[in-house]
């Protein structure tokens, strides 16, 4: 997407913190949550830009007609070329490390950030999210989707975000499920193992590393998020750290490349497709923070 953005021309002298913005002719395609950080009438566009250089969360800054809109990271993959409409670009700001994105909505699963779209859907439909809007997530009736094969979740250290709304304990079914074949380069995460609890796993030939959480209750929506760094494998639940299973292994890691790519399904034939809905699901190839995560669940951005 940013291909299509024409990045900029005027330097605004702005200065304080070091940060300089950037003019550039966008405006937005969505508004989805997570975008917006803050919404407040000013009639100055030097103080509105000076509202997002404070914010450390703020990358994109809008003025138009007194409405300033200080907007987060997620907000340049809904970029559109525009002839009278510009934000403000924070230079210099943080390395997020967002490698996949895929929000959900308006029937569509699309990755805005690296063109993986998901496809093939079996036994799988869009569905309400947990705001109540509608086509703004995907319900898996013992069903799944396919991810392309690439380069996803590689290297020593990575982070998975989304929303799952649990409905039966099928044991072993896949909330995601990318690998090079049955005992190569596996990372999955099962909703419910054998005692019926998230199981999340790192299989390298025939061993595999593995971190274990509570019994979700059915019916209900869960932020979930899965960290490799160090050797290290955490499950956090409602942006808290459920459990951290330390492999001893600082090296533990699977090759960039996968070969097969399920979302709701699991690469082993005899485990069960997926009974659950989810939304906003979000590859980075770093370790996010606990603070980081936390902020997510609470706000939708970091």
């Amino acid at each position: 997407m940013r291909s299509l953005v024409i990045i900029l021309a005027i330097l605004i002298d702005i200065h304080a913190i070091s940060h300089i913005f950037y003019k550039r002719n966008v405006d937005l395609k969505t508004e989805l949550y997570g975008m917006v950080i803050d919404k407040r009438n000013i009639l100055n566009l030097i103080e509105c830009i000076g509202l997002c250089n404070k914010e450390n969360k703020c990358h994109f800054v809008s003025h138009k007609s007194s409405l300033c809109v200080l907007y987060s990271f997620y907000a340049q993959y809904f970029f559109q070329y525009s002839t009278d409409t510009f934000l403000y670009e924070k230079v210099n700001h943080r390395n997020i490390g967002l490698t996949n994105y895929w929000p959900i909505e308006k029937s569509q699963a699309v990755d805005a950030v690296g063109s993986k779209d998901l496809y093939e859907p079996i036994n799988c439909t869009f569905s309400n999210d947990r705001f109540g809007t509608n086509a703004s997530a995907l319900s898996f009736n013992s069903g799944f989707m396919k991810a392309p094969r690439g380069d996803y979740l590689g290297g020593k250290e990575f982070t998975v975000l989304t929303w799952v709304k649990l409905r039966s304990y099928l044991v072993w079914q896949r909330l995601f499920d990318f690998s090079n074949g049955k005992h190569y380069d596996n990372i999955h995460v099962s909703l419910s193992d054998p005692d019926r609890r998230v199981n999340f796993r790192i299989r390298e030939a025939y061993s595999h590393k593995e971190v274990k959480s509570s019994v979700l209750h059915l019916d209900m929506w869960y932020h979930f998020g899965f960290t490799l760094y160090q050797g290290a494998l955490s499950i956090y639940i409602d942006g808290n750290l459920k459990n951290s299973t330390n492999t001893g292994n600082v090296n533990l890691a699977t090759e960039d490349r996968k070969e097969y790519c399920f979302i709701g399904k699991s690469v082993y034939p005899h485990d069960p497709n997926g009974n659950f809905e989810f939304d906003d699901i979000k590859f980075f190839n770093k370790a996010l923070t606990a603070l980081e995560i936390n902020s997510e669940f609470r706000v939708g951005y970091f």
